[in-house]
């Protein structure tokens, strides 16, 4: 059930909220049961004219059809709304955990680009809030992004004042190495070329060779955990790239 209550209605809601039952335990079963003639309501039919709404009297409750409510289940069914999509007023995502307030449900259910483009249109009600974002969120996914870039860049600088050294020299000999062997043509074994008297020629220093094995599966283990702890940190409601928040939409009502 959706509904757009009344600031009156609104206020009479949450005066109950705690003594009415709800077989749900949240709002659906809440809505149930304050609106408990909302079964025996009649249909609303849009084709009546205009002349006879005039003269009837208005009814205190009446339900939509099918014509204003679509579901993700059937569509995902059928392929297609019942309805033209611009006439949809109504559309209930009820196809399990997939909620389209979650990130992640963008490529599982076509449905949920409607829901991201109301969220898209939604106005500014606090500083930044415009189009669904959060400020706090998007600093947040900011921040996450430049993280291993700064940790880098410290560590390299670091590195320059340990033993940058010896890497540089250890990298000149190496390429001195390669250009002797293309220059020559010829095999030539590796023992190290070089003018520097800290580099034994006769004893070359030989890396493990499991070393490169180990080495890839320290960097994919790193990247594992980088993005557990990022999908930990940033809400399922935000997406990753952007910061921007999924929140809910309220034109057209979407539950």
């Amino acid at each position: 059930m959706v509904v757009e209550p009344s600031e009156a209605v609104f206020n009479d809601m949450m005066s109950k909220v705690n003594t009415l039952p709800s077989y749900t335990g949240g709002d659906q079963g809440f809505l149930n049961s304050y609106y408990s003639d909302f079964p025996n309501a009649h249909v609303f039919d849009p084709n009546i004219p205009q002349e006879v709404l005039k003269v009837r009297p208005v009814p205190e409750m009446e339900r939509l059809s099918t014509l204003y409510n679509a579901d993700v289940g059937l569509y995902m069914l059928a392929n297609k709304w019942m309805v033209d999509e611009s006439e949809l007023r109504v559309i209930h995502y009820k196809l399990g955990p997939l909620k389209p307030w979650d990130w992640w449900t963008f490529w599982l259910l076509k449905p949920v680009d409607v829901w991201q483009n109301v969220g898209e249109r939604l106005e500014e009600t606090l500083p930044g809030t415009g189009g669904g974002k959060n400020p706090n969120d998007e600093l947040l996914v900011k921040f996450l992004f430049l993280l291993p870039f700064c940790v880098l860049v410290c560590y390299y600088r670091s590195f320059l004042h340990t033993g940058g050294f010896l890497f540089r020299t250890s990298l000149c000999n190496h390429i001195r190495h390669l250009y002797f062997i293309i220059r020559s043509s010829g095999t030539v074994a590796y023992s190290g070329v070089s003018s520097s008297s800290n580099i034994n020629v006769n004893n070359p220093t030989k890396v493990p060779v499991y070393l490169g094995g180990i080495s890839v599966f320290v960097c994919f283990m790193a990247a594992v955990v980088s993005l557990g702890i990022s999908i930990t940190i940033v809400p399922q409601q935000v997406m990753p790239w952007t910061g921007k928040e999924n929140s809910d939409a309220t034109d057209p009502s979407f539950c």
